[in-house]
């Protein structure tokens, strides 16, 4: 390169300044070419860690931590429990009260975003009491019929307290005891 710095001397004719003015000359050169290589150094330095930068970065962009995580969880939570509350709203009247956490957890219904789609909730509620005719509201005519198995209200009429045990149902009676502490001999095949 010839940015070498020529330095004249002031008395052209003495050999002793010109000699240090080339020895000044040089060690210039020396420190500009030191230098030069630090600058090379730090700026090899510089764009190494600008690379470490941008991946630390889209690393944390895409990776939430745990308060990003706490965050996701909690939004998840909000979303199921304002979806229930429709589900419950919407199920009054469809579903037996006592019956709509078993009907929201056999509708396996998962939120899929924040807002509420009311159509295809009563649309999963109205299936549900489809396939499941035990969670639904009974009908005017269902509740007048009874169940089978139960005593028809006329029998329970004028009864006083709680209803008598219907007779040949069950096991048969108990065992009778002594009141002298003997519990009854029972005997087991072996």
């Amino acid at each position: 390169m010839s940015e070498d710095i020529e330095i004249e001397s002031e008395n052209d004719g003495d050999g002793g300044n010109s000699k240090n003015a080339n020895a000044e000359a040089a060690r210039l050169r020396r420190d500009r070419n030191k230098w030069r290589a630090e600058v090379e150094t730090l700026r090899d330095q510089l764009s190494e860690i600008e690379r470490e930068r941008d991946a630390l970065k889209i690393a944390v962009e895409s990776a939430p931590g745990e308060a990003g995580k706490e965050v996701e969880r909690l939004r998840g939570e909000l979303r199921i429990r304002d979806h229930r509350a429709a589900f419950d709203r919407l199920a009054a009247g469809k579903i037996k009260d006592n019956a709509y956490d078993a009907a929201w957890k056999l509708s396996e219904y998962t939120p899929e975003s924040d807002e509420i789609d009311e159509a295809k909730l009563s649309e999963t509620i109205t299936s549900l009491v489809e396939a499941n005719p035990f969670l639904g509201v009974p009908t005017p005519e269902e509740s007048s019929q009874g169940d089978p198995g139960s005593p028809s209200p006329s029998r329970l009429a004028g009864k006083s307290g709680p209803p008598s045990p219907l007779t040949g149902f069950g096991r048969g009676p108990a065992p009778k005891s002594d009141n002298t502490g003997n519990q009854p001999t029972v005997f087991r095949l072996a």
